[in-house]
């Protein structure tokens, strides 16, 4: 959605913490080797929805620079209608243990009602 409608989502200029849970999930299509330690990675970051469209990066979690290293602001949209937020953020690797992921965004939906967000 980088040219996606932008919509005058209610969640503009709202500020949110958002917890992350990254690790193996039975019954998904990761290779059976990656996460099989059982770690999960679990980086905080502090975000602005902006009303560009941008997600700006305000703060992360004391520990999340030894896990991933965020690759400046991303983006967002809620459109027009819908219940939904979807949202990514850039990121140049994420480790912990055998749970790794190569640079790329990390992509999020969350439904969302005006400047409410849910889990």
């Amino acid at each position: 959605f980088d040219g996606a409608d932008l919509s005058s989502g209610g969640l503009s200029g709202t500020r949110w913490t958002l917890s992350l849970d990254v690790g193996a999930e039975r019954g998904t299509w990761m290779p059976p080797t990656w996460g099989r330690s059982g770690a999960r990675a679990t980086p905080r970051v502090r975000v602005e929805f902006a009303e560009d469209g941008e997600l700006r990066i305000l703060e992360t979690g004391p520990y999340d620079r030894v896990t991933v290293s965020w690759a400046g602001a991303g983006r967002w949209t809620q459109p027009a209608g819908r219940e939904k937020a979807e949202f990514w953020l850039p990121h140049t690797g994420l480790a912990r243990d055998d749970v790794v992921l190569e640079a790329g965004r990390l992509h999020f939906s969350a439904p969302a009602w005006g400047a409410q967000l849910s889990r």
